[in-house]
């Protein structure tokens, strides 16, 4: 709810203040089920969720519980596949 600020003579509503949001992704399922903003901001049960970029958001930042970047799938690397041996080659039958 805005309230009214007088200035310089005229009367103004005062812009509520917002914080920047951010986007962030918790570090693993633990800290997902686990931790939530104060303002009641929760994870979902999959992918990221946007914060104000607060002193609490900062501070999960920095001791590493969230992070700004989508995590990237650890998934093995694909094995190269063995390379067929080669068909022997058929030897002739002399003639002689």
């Amino acid at each position: 709810m805005a309230r009214i600020v007088e200035r310089r003579g005229a009367r103004h509503l005062a812009a509520p203040y917002k914080l920047e949001r951010i986007r962030v992704w918790p570090r693993d399922e633990t800290i997902r089920k686990l931790i939530k903003h104060p303002s009641g901001i929760a994870f979902r049960s999959e992918g990221s969720i946007e914060w104000p970029f607060d002193a609490f958001t900062k501070r999960r930042l920095q001791d590493g519980t969230v992070t700004r970047e989508e995590p990237t799938e650890t998934a093995p690397a694909p094995q190269p596949e063995p390379e067929p041996e080669p068909a022997p080659i058929p030897e002739e039958s002399a003639k002689e």
